[in-house]
């Protein structure tokens, strides 16, 4: 176990390393509510913790999730981290070993065009039109990989688990409002078979960025230019085993695929990693 933290509180460095050690022994571990309850401001101290863990060894933010809770409003919605070495290149090869209980979901991807930032006190918080024009959107597919046990999470378990942010791949940026209002039709094929089809939505993954903005103002963060925000899931979420690939297609967006496999290497269009 790390050293204790001046001024952190026994409980919230308990959690903090019960999930770290999830991670590292590639093991879920039980709901951290028996550490740190239901408090909320107890579950973001405890991914702060982790997180900041993550950077000091060389990890860099690239951008932010929505996760799927969205109760308490937006200042208390679940969101997730971005780092670097959860991007992987459209249509890599991601090995399971690396996975606690991986699924797939299928995404929009924003990525942010200028800095977007909010200041609830000052009732200072960007419109949905202001968030159109500061983003451009893409196509994404998430294999989520969260540390604690699935049937045991809840809010605050997904909170400090980083809203469960494994790895990601996303499609060439379009901008938003070259796409025009209404829903995009779109489909997630698995190995070459239509899985399901449906409608996604721009404006819901705007909003999504807005909730975001929000949720980190409140934090003290703000969105940089190049970052990307994932919006929440479209579809259900589908399980992951070695030997799969999963393609999803969207109209005016271009495709994005995933495949995972048994091998201990990352695996890419251009070869191992």
């Amino acid at each position: 176990m790390g050293a204790q933290q001046p001024g952190m509180p026994d409980e919230v460095q308990a959690a903090a390393e019960r999930l770290r050690q999830a991670g590292t022994l590639r093991r879920p571990c039980p709901s951290l509510r028996d550490l740190i309850g239901d408090d909320v401001a107890r579950a973001l101290a405890v991914r702060r913790h982790v997180l900041e863990l993550q950077l000091i060894g060389g990890a860099v933010r690239v951008g932010a999730k929505v996760g799927p809770h969205a109760s308490g409003g937006d200042a208390h919605r679940s969101t997730g981290v971005l780092l670097d070495d959860m991007l992987v290149a459209n249509g890599a090869h991601v090995p399971t070993s690396r996975l606690l209980q991986a699924r797939v979901e299928l995404k929009l991807a924003c990525t942010v065009l200028g800095e977007l930032r909010a200041d609830p006190d000052d009732a200072d918080v960007p419109t949905l039109e202001e968030v159109r024009a500061g983003v451009a959107v893409s196509l994404a597919l998430e294999a989520t990989d969260r540390r604690i046990v699935g049937t045991e999470s809840s809010l605050v378990d997904d909170i400090c688990d980083n809203a469960g942010a494994g790895v990601f791949v996303i499609g060439v940026d379009r901008a938003a409002v070259d796409l025009g209002p209404g829903p995009l039709p779109a489909r997630l094929e698995l190995d070459g078979e239509l899985t399901w089809r449906l409608n996604v939505s721009i404006d819901a993954a705007l909003v999504d960025v807005r909730s975001l903005v929000l949720a980190w103002a409140a934090e003290g963060q703000v969105l940089r230019p190049g970052e990307v925000v994932l919006a929440s899931p479209v579809g259900p979420a589908l399980p992951v085993t070695a030997g799969q690939h999963y393609a999803a297609y969207a109209d005016g967006l271009a495709p994005v695929t995933m495949g995972f496999t048994t091998s201990s290497r990352l695996a890419t269009t251009e070869g191992h990693q």
